[in-house]
């Protein structure tokens, strides 16, 4: 059984939530990975453990359907330096219709075309 799944990582910047939508083999290290190279601290809000062919395609899917929620070239001042910091376009306000998402997926409801997965599997992500 394979250890993949789809994560939704959030930072906060001045008062306001970002979330950034990505699949890993290794949630914790793609989280370390990721926070290397961020001046504001990372936070897994969510973790859908999947396998490996469907966290690529829920990733894609979950990604196009926020798509017009993104935010496109984001540049905030950084706390650690006088650079702005600019987001890749992954990211998007965690507020609305994603966020609602993500806690409904927090809460253990699963959208139809999302198959429930068993126990065993989801404790990878704890």
């Amino acid at each position: 059984m394979s250890n993949a799944g789809v994560y939704f990582f959030t930072c906060e910047i001045d008062g306001r939530k970002y979330v950034k939508i990505g699949r890993s083999t290794n949630i914790r290290r793609r989280r370390t990975q990721l926070q290397s190279g961020c001046p504001f601290r990372l936070r897994i809000e969510h973790a859908e453990p999947l396998p490996e062919k469907e966290a690529r395609e829920k990733e894609r899917e979950w990604n196009r359907q926020f798509q017009r929620a993104r935010v496109p070239d984001l540049q905030l001042p950084s706390t650690k330096t006088e650079a702005p910091l600019q987001f890749t376009p992954k990211w998007f306000p965690f507020e609305g219709e994603i966020r609602e998402f993500v806690e409904t997926l927090k809460a253990g409801v699963r959208p139809d075309h999302l198959r429930s997965v068993d126990e065993p599997q989801a404790r990878l992500f704890e």
